[in-house]
């Protein structure tokens, strides 16, 4: 995981053997991003925590503290001016922004990302989206 101020030519960025690029994610650096892992957490930190780099970047385990197995499936950016505004105007409005989870036996769920607006611990694990 890196952050970069531009990328021009997504082939020519550097990757380590066996690595490959799963997400692009603009934003404005003082927006959150939300990463899902295959075990169904959410880790959300804010685009500037993540280490800006030139070179391979820094494995994910360096800012969360991932499960034996558990990889990253997907990453979104946060900021409203992509996502739209995330949180309902009030508590009685269902939220105009939602995701979707789809697990591998065909199982979805529908979820808000309001919840993922403030940036996890580094070792939470408790923002659970997918029921195995």
């Amino acid at each position: 995981m890196k952050r970069v101020r531009e990328v021009k030519d997504l082939s020519a960025t550097r990757l380590r053997d066996g690595d490959a690029v799963l997400a692009v994610i603009r934003g404005s650096t003082k927006e959150p991003m939300v990463v899902f892992s295959n075990l169904g957490y959410a880790y959300v930190l804010r685009i500037n925590d993540v280490p800006a780099s030139t070179g391979y970047g820094e494995p994910i385990q360096r800012l969360f503290k991932f499960k034996d197995g558990e990889r990253v499936v997907a990453a979104l950016s946060l900021d409203p001016r992509l996502s739209g505004k995330i949180s309902a105007a009030s508590p009685d409005d269902p939220p105009p922004v939602h995701a979707v989870a789809v697990t591998s036996d065909g199982y979805s769920l529908r979820f808000s990302l309001a919840p993922f607006v403030e940036p996890s611990t580094r070792a939470a694990n408790d923002l659970r989206v997918v029921a195995r």
